[in-house]
């Protein structure tokens, strides 16, 4: 955009006539008149008019005519002057210029002004209509009106001009600000309601989810009973698939929070070895199922790295879940690390998951790692899922700072490749042992003997479930009495804090979301209380997002359980607490 004092001179400039008329003294008034711009309409008026006043009422649109002598201008003869001319009684026909120019002309010379601000205050404060502007050698380059100023460049006019347009300029600016504000605002709005959206979704598919879990194990447990083995296996059956659609949802959740920005990684210095081989012992038992040869390679040194270990292990266990459920049965599947380095001077932690299954076309490979993606509908029709496992894979390792890359051949099988970078101060010693099989046993179950609770006080544990789901209440309130406990029940967080207060429980199992008052409020008035400051509370709640595990502990809970919950873990948790309060 021109600067406003340099549009002011431009159109300034731009108000000179620099081709005036000009005409010598001893021209006639009437061949000046016929050069002035509206003379056939001056010359009509003088034709068929015989009234003086009417033909004074004429006007002509060029105002002057500039009397040139020798190059010098020496006089002027106006529209004004020639109207006036005509209200007298004289014969205009031989009338010569010399005779009734003005003179003298005030001028400018060029000398006398830098811009043209000299020449505006001569035709605004001197009542001159017209300024003729000479070079230093006297020579006429120009003329300067009243009139063309007013029109096209003057300075006041120019101003408001400029005032105007950048008044209305700032205008649209405020209005596009007041639009950008309105759209952030309602992205932040919407970013609102999808979070809330997924919180509330988390709770009413977990909460569920709780309960269907719960009487499964219970019922495997035989706490409602004794059950045959044809039962036991229909509700295994009901475990898995609640075990299925929990994965899903937790995958979902997961892919909405990483498109969001709202995971914030865990990292810590990691043992990668360790992580490959708990990764790999999580699908040994389906590999064995289907006779599929499991095979790790790792080089003989491998630095720890500072990664969020759990949601690499979740990377690992998504890419050697896909290799087993796409490998044939016999078939072979290596999990290969690597230390690796580009061109410059930066190294990476290369594991390579590699299968000898069905392998991919090439012109599918782009849609792998789009959530929802199933390479072929005959396929999703063959194979279970959802779509969602690779696309997380891609957006966890991008989030450490890594990058995902496969190769396939149909028929012969795929390789997933996930690079890890390694931080400059750490030794990138690479090189690679001889392949080990991985050795095949039949899986160690923690025995964790149960806290006999009667011989700790003499009485049963007291714990008080604050909980308002039926079938949750139902679940956890039968288990934790067949595991023999005194089970104290409070349907919202009102009752929670009143029941602790009278019957000062041994521990407290919170929920979050409950009518009245919700479980962090309730917490929160618990722990005021000087008597229940030591009670030991484990929130358990299907707010599953970002930040909710901190709420939980900042408002008081000594732990955060997320539903659906193992029955079996939350006896444990229950047992070390009881057990370090003993």
């Amino acid at each position: 955009m021109m600067h406003p004092s340099a549009l002011i001179a431009f159109q300034l400039q731009s108000a000179i006539d620099d081709r005036p008329l000009t005409v010598s003294p001893d021209t006639t008034v009437m061949a000046a008149v016929k050069q002035m711009n509206g003379v056939d309409l001056l010359q009509q008026q003088l034709e068929n008019s015989d009234d003086p006043a009417r033909s004074q009422r004429g006007r002509i649109p060029t105002s002057c005519v500039l009397i040139v002598d020798n190059d010098r201008v020496v006089g002027i003869l106006t529209d004004r002057d020639i109207v006036r001319l005509i209200a007298q009684p004289i014969d205009l026909a031989n009338l010569v210029i010399r005779d009734v120019m003005n003179h003298p002309v005030t001028v400018l010379n060029e000398d006398e002004f830098t811009d043209l601000s000299v020449g505006i205050d001569l035709l605004s404060q001197h009542h001159i209509r017209h300024l003729p502007l000479l070079d230093r050698h006297g020579s006429l380059i120009g003329l300067l009106t009243r009139e063309s100023l007013q029109q096209r460049s003057h300075p006041n006019e120019l101003w408001r001009e400029q005032i105007s347009k950048l008044k209305q300029e700032l205008a649209e600016r405020e209005l596009a600000q007041a639009q950008l504000e309105q759209t952030n605002q309602e992205l932040t709005r919407s970013n609102q309601l999808k979070d809330e959206f997924l919180t509330n979704m988390s709770h009413e598919f977990r909460t569920p989810l709780n309960a269907i879990l719960g009487m499964a194990e219970g019922v495997q447990e035989g706490i409602f009973g004794i059950v045959n083995p044809a039962q036991i296996q229909a509700v295994k059956t009901i475990e898995d698939s609640s075990n299925h659609l929990l994965a899903l949802i937790n995958d979902i959740l997961d892919l909405a929070k990483i498109g969001a920005g709202q995971i914030e990684l865990e990292s810590s210095p990691t043992d990668i070895c360790e992580l490959c081989y708990s990764s790999l012992a999580f699908v040994k038992q389906q590999a064995i199922k289907k006779q599929i040869r499991l095979q790790i390679q790792l080089p003989p040194r491998i630095p720890n790295i500072s990664i969020d270990e759990r949601r690499i292990r979740q990377v690992l266990i998504n890419l050697l879940n896909n290799a087993v459920k796409f490998t044939p049965v016999g078939g072979h599947i290596a999990l290969n690390v690597s230390i690796e380095s580009d061109n410059t001077t930066s190294s990476f932690i290369r594991i390579a998951v590699i299968d000898t299954g069905i392998g991919i076309n090439s012109t599918d490979l782009h849609k792998l790692f789009q959530p929802f993606m199933q390479v072929d509908s005959a396929l999703n029709r063959q194979y279970n899922g959802a779509g969602l496992g690779l696309a997380l894979v891609k957006g966890i390792i991008e989030m450490h700072g890594g990058n995902v890359q496969v190769r396939s051949e149909i028929g012969v099988g795929s390789q997933f490749i996930a690079d890890l970078p390694i931080p400059h101060q750490e030794s990138d010693i690479a090189g690679n042992i001889a392949p080990q099989l991985l050795e095949f046993s039949q899986p160690i179950t923690d025995k964790i003997d149960r806290l006999n609770a009667e011989s700790l006080s003499g009485q049963l544990p007291r714990i008080l479930l604050a909980e308002d789901n039926e079938a949750n209440i139902q679940s956890i309130s039968s288990f934790l009495k067949a595991k023999g406990y005194h089970t104290i029940l409070a349907r919202n967080g009102l009752e929670a804090i009143n029941l602790a207060q009278s019957q000062l429980p041994d521990l407290i199992l919170m929920d979050i979301q409950m009518p009245k008052m919700d479980g962090l409020e309730a917490i929160r008035h618990i722990r005021k209380q000087p008597q229940l400051i030591d009670i030991p509370i484990v929130a358990i709640t299907a707010l599953a997002m970002s930040g909710d595990r901190e709420k939980c502990l900042s408002a008081g809970a000594n732990d955060y359980m997320t539903k659906p919950i193992k029955l079996k873990q939350l006896s444990i948790t229950i047992q070390q607490f009881l057990g370090a309060n003993n």
